[in-house]
């Protein structure tokens, strides 16, 4: 028995945004028209128009229209400019509009060096609350490439250190060596 579900869209939604991009550097993006439980409607048609909505800085969009082909609109070659977070919008005469994850742009000549020993397992206790019983909850460094760009080192080294580092790595609590 073979059944066909004939999804119909009621939203848009990014499915593919990367969370960091280079400075400069060209990314792409997709937006898919979707049912109220994500499905996927390939059936789906019409322009979307994808535009910066948040951050300073000039976003480069070679063809800020786009037709919905197999439900998806995708736009590539997008270039930031400024190191600095921002959120794309998407919108459709169709569709409600829909706000981008937050992306991190960032001068990628920059790196995080993470420690070579994972922190011991301690507890961090909400009692806590002086300087003397104080945990540290992870130690990093942060190096430049030693490029000749001008650019500040920008890392969100909180979100580069979990994603990266210590993903299902136990603990992130250490002992304050004062």
């Amino acid at each position: 028995n073979v059944f066909t579900i004939d999804v119909q869209a009621t939203r848009l939604k990014f499915s593919s945004v990367p969370q960091h991009v280079g400075l400069g550097e060209e990314f792409s993006v997709q937006v898919s028209a979707v049912d109220e439980n994500g499905n996927l409607d390939i059936n789906a048609t019409g322009t979307v128009t994808l535009s910066k909505n948040s951050g300073t800085g000039f976003l480069n969009i070679p063809s800020p229209n786009q037709n919905l082909s197999q439900g998806k609109a995708t736009w590539t070659k997008l270039v930031f400019y400024q190191p600095n977070p921002f959120t794309l919008l998407a919108s459709s005469s169709k569709y409600d509009d829909v706000i981008s994850p937050l992306i991190y742009c960032a001068d990628f000549t920059s790196t995080l060096v993470l420690p070579e020993a994972p922190p011991e397992d301690l507890t961090i206790s909400s009692l806590a609350v002086d300087t003397l019983s104080a945990v540290e909850i992870f130690r990093f460094s942060i190096a430049d490439g030693g490029d000749t760009d001008g650019l500040p080192i920008l890392w969100f080294a909180h979100r580069y250190a979990f994603e990266q580092g210590y993903r299902g790595g136990g603990s992130l609590v250490k002992r304050r060596n004062d």
